[in-house]
């Protein structure tokens, strides 16, 4: 444990993460299994266990929902995604809807002691820039609740890959819409 996570999971650090993560990064992404697309357009982007050991900080803070979390990557930063096999489909969220509950990935391994690492690398990065710099190796960023289904945008066929400004409201989208990676 560490006391930038520590500062991390309070309201105050989760409120000024999200205010410098926001500023950087417009849309994030979560890719799922279309086998999940109806329940997804019926319910959102519900948080769920996505393996991993959940630190007994953000155990403290959330109590029993602690190990509910979702996992959005900010586009633009590195793909921890690129090594599943499964078939898929990218939901995209504008800044705007990402919820303020934000924290890091601790399902990766590494990511927990990887801010403890940048400062002993470089004392004078702020704890926002530390964050954010995990959240960019990573590629992923924790969401503490879910995102409603009005929210939320699906790559279909005829759009972009990288303009999900241009995707069709997951609501307004049917599973024969959807590209499939």
């Amino acid at each position: 444990m560490t006391d930038l996570n520590t500062r991390f999971l309070t309201p105050a650090g989760m409120q000024s993460a999200y205010d410098f993560l926001t500023r950087k990064h417009s849309w994030y992404l979560h890719a799922s299994d279309p086998a999940n697309f109806e329940d997804i357009k019926a319910g959102g982007l519900e948080t769920r266990f996505p393996g991993g050991s959940v630190p007994d900080i953000v155990k403290d803070r959330f109590g029993t929902t602690a190990k509910q979390v979702l996992c959005l990557r900010p586009i633009g930063t590195e793909d921890p995604t690129g090594s599943r096999s499964s078939e898929r489909f990218l939901l995209a969220v504008e800044r705007n809807f990402l919820p303020l509950s934000i924290g890091l990935d601790w399902s990766f391994v590494g990511t927990w002691t990887l801010p403890d690492i940048l400062r002993a690398d470089d004392p004078k990065m702020t704890d926002d820039e530390i964050f954010y710099e995990v959240v960019r190796r990573r590629g992923s960023v924790l969401s503490y609740d879910g995102i409603p289904a009005s929210n939320i945008r699906v790559w279909c066929k005829g759009s972009g890959c990288d303009a999900p400004s241009t995707w069709p409201r997951l609501v307004a989208s049917t599973i024969s819409d959807i590209v499939r990676i």
